[in-house]
């Protein structure tokens, strides 16, 4: 408005300025003309006094004072039309310079307006309120009755109606029954209308006119593409709207169509995200994530308070049978069943879990052992008794390992071992049980360590951090090294080197040893190939195999073609593997040794002696090299049993053509025994310690000191 009175005064002054001069162009043209006129008037009245030649003179000077006066009128005409011009082109420029200083005013009403619709995380969380908030701004700069939002739903259309006062009744009757009839067309007989009313100020408005209400509407449903739903939205006052006034409420009408339309989008896609993020979607239970979340805030919550809550583990017990027998859409059938069979056992506020497969966990707050194996067994039983069918009716059972908080521990990540524990010993005594936790639980404990362990060397093989040492074996009669046994030896990530015996031990324990075996075959003949190229003579090493790789037989092809590709003679390697190792097949066993020698392997029989079946091996099958097991070595000095059975292994073996190599050997006494049996070879920590280059060893070697 400040603006229109400076553009006011200023035309003000103009017209005063300009109506002074044209006033003063007037006085002037009268005063001269008037002049003129009785100059011509004075001379005409003395042109009979005069002779003929001044008659003559007068007459010409009559004529120029007749043509200055028309030549004055004409240049005051002229000065006259410039003015009343220039006075019509002032009042134009005002004018303009008004609706100009109008428009300005409305864009900045909208920028006021358009600066509130910002979306904001919070905005979007609570975006009834945004609205509200968008139009209290909106009604501060354009004054208005009320607004309506129209969104379309499955079951119909939503109808937002904001007043924006306290209308009497009959108005806000009036107010449904104008927007009712007007939704009406766009609805099918299924749909339903369902009206929603806020009161967004507190003013009280005693009369509406609906009579002369001006409306402003968009409408979504023209091919626009339809944000959250939205499909139309009203702007009705009963203020006269000029058409500058209509446009900018309707470019305000199109800012929030986008950004409340993209609120309800967002705020659907981030329920969502936060359902998905804490719900697993076959069976609707809390998914593991949330569960470590609720884990953890219930200990807290327990330990503040002094509270005991208890966690249940549940496994169902041959749950691949129904996937195998029925198929996985049988199988996803079961685990909704046994989902509403949780919820239906447990409280309101019990915490159920699908982790994953066809495990679940329940966390029962604020109760005791004695109530959470009551649940459970309630759970069990009802499992048991409940009858799922594809085109067969069949049945399910469940083991539940059950923990106490705080009874048998404070910390998380024990409580969920020891539940762990309790399920494992459910499932190893007989299934369809409930088990508590008690201290001499320990097989689940070992399980996850020796698969732990396995989870290590493989990660270990794949960075290459398992590497080969060599422990140097000698001939007890001479000076020089006859061979090495290759030792497996990991690298830590801190770059410590230790012994990788009990990841191998691990590897065969759970049947994986084979891939194990083939990476130190190729590492090892790498080594040897790297230190010895520049040679025709590579060395004799000892290399270990795990039974696995006996039986499945595949492991002798794989290192003659790796020696086959390296170039290095298949007789520069013997295979050793374990007497209480050996294939208890003697006809594969023996099948094993022919291929191996077929392919140009050595074989060496390790800790012979350990087993029960010593004799028999020797009786039925031939070896290169028999180890004598380092127990026998270890106690030959004070022990007249191992010393006969040291000297009698020896001398069989002798007598079948088998070279015979004693381990252990740590103490010169030790060896100068060996010497006195007749054992061939010798290896030991007395001998020479392990180490990852050969070279070295080999040339620094002088003899047994």
């Amino acid at each position: 408005m400040k603006y229109q009175s400076n553009i006011d005064q200023f035309h003000t002054y103009l017209n005063t300025v300009l109506s002074e001069l044209l006033e003063s162009q007037i006085r002037t043209r009268l005063f001269f003309t008037n002049l003129l006129k009785y100059e011509e008037k004075t001379l005409v009245s003395n042109l009979e006094n005069l002779s003929g030649e001044q008659q003559k003179d007068w007459g010409a000077l009559i004529h120029s004072n007749s043509q200055l006066v028309k030549l004055g009128a004409i240049s005051w005409e002229r000065s006259i039309h410039q003015i009343k011009t220039l006075l019509s082109k002032c009042d134009h420029l005002v004018k303009q310079l008004h609706k100009a200083m109008i428009d300005r005013e409305l864009y900045e009403q909208q920028g006021v307006v358009l600066q509130g619709i910002i979306l904001s995380h919070e905005k979007i969380e609570n975006w009834e309120d945004f609205v509200q908030s968008i139009l209290q701004q909106f009604h501060s700069i354009f004054e208005f009755n009320f607004f309506s939002i129209a969104f379309e739903t499955q079951d119909g259309i939503d109808l937002f109606l904001y007043y924006m006062g306290e209308f009497p009744a009959e108005a806000k009757t009036r107010a449904r029954q104008e927007l009712t009839g007007h939704m009406s067309m766009r609805l099918c007989n299924t749909k339903v209308l369902t009206i929603r009313e806020y009161q967004v100020l507190e003013t009280r408005l005693d009369h509406v006119n609906f009579d002369k209400m001006n409306s402003v509407t968009i409408d979504v449903d023209g091919g626009q593409q339809k944000l959250g739903g939205l499909l139309e939205m009203g702007y009705f006052s009963s203020n006269p709207l000029g058409i500058d006034e209509k446009s900018i409420i309707k470019s305000i009408l199109s800012v929030m169509v986008m950004v409340i339309g993209s609120s309800r989008t967002l705020k659907k896609t981030l329920t969502e995200l936060e359902y998905h993020a804490s719900q697993e979607p076959l069976t609707g239970l809390y998914n593991r994530r949330f569960f470590n979340e609720a884990l953890e805030q219930e200990i807290e919550r327990s330990k503040r308070y002094g509270h005991h809550f208890c966690l249940l583990m549940l496994d169902l017990d041959n749950f691949k049978g129904i996937n195998d027998s029925y198929g996985h859409v049988c199988g996803d059938s079961v685990l909704k069943g046994i989902a509403d069979i949780l919820k239906k056992q447990t409280r309101r506020g019990d915490i159920i879990t699908r982790l994953g497969g066809d495990e679940f966990s329940i966390i029962l707050p604020e109760t005791d052992i004695k109530g959470a194996q009551h649940v459970a067994e309630e759970i069990k039983i009802t499992i048991e008794k409940a009858a799922f069918s594809d085109q067969h009716k069949f049945h399910v059972t469940t083991s539940i390992g059950l923990v106490c908080y705080p009874i048998h521990t404070t910390k998380m990540s024990i409580l969920l071992a020891h539940v762990d524990e309790a399920l494992y010993q459910a499932k190893s005594a007989g299934r369809n049980m409930v088990s508590e936790y008690h201290e001499n639980m320990g097989e689940a404990k070992k399980a996850r360590q020796l698969f732990n362990l396995t989870q290590d060397l493989s990660r270990a093989i794949k960075e290459q951090r398992i590497i080969p040492y060599f422990q140097p074996i000698v001939a007890t009669s001479g000076q020089t090294i006859f061979a090495y046994e290759a030792l497996a030896r990991l690298v830590n990530e801190d770059g410590s080197i230790v012994s990788a015996g009990k990841f191998i031990d691990a590897s065969e324990q759970v049947g994986n040893s084979s891939d194990f075996d083939k990476y130190m075959i190729q590492t090892i003949t790498d080594k040897l190939l790297g230190d010895h190229k520049q040679s025709e003579h590579f060395p004799l090493v000892f290399i270990n195999l795990s039974p696995v790789s006996v039986q499945k037989r595949g492991i002798l092809q794989y290192a003659a073609s790796v020696c086959n590709d390296k170039q290095i003679p298949p007789d520069r390697i013997v295979f050793e593997i374990t007497e209480r190792d050996m294939v208890s097949d003697m006809s594969a066993m023996k099948n094993f040794l022919a291929e191996l020698r077929n392919q140009g392997f050595g074989f060496a029989l390790d800790d012979f002696g350990s087993g029960y079946n010593s004799f028999h091996y020797l009786r039925e099958l031939y070896f290169e090299y028999v180890k004598i097991d380092g127990e026998f070595i270890r106690n030959m000095l004070n022990n007249k049993v191992d010393i006969a059975l040291i000297e009698a292994l020896n001398g069989l073996c002798d007598k079948l053509n088998m070279k015979t190599i004693a381990e252990y050997i740590e103490s010169d006494q030790i060896l100068t025994r060996v010497k006195e049996v007749g054992i061939d070879y010798c290896q030991g920590y007395y001998i020479g310690l392990p180490g990852a280059e050969i070279g070295d060893m080999h040339q620094h070697f002088s003899g047994i000191n």
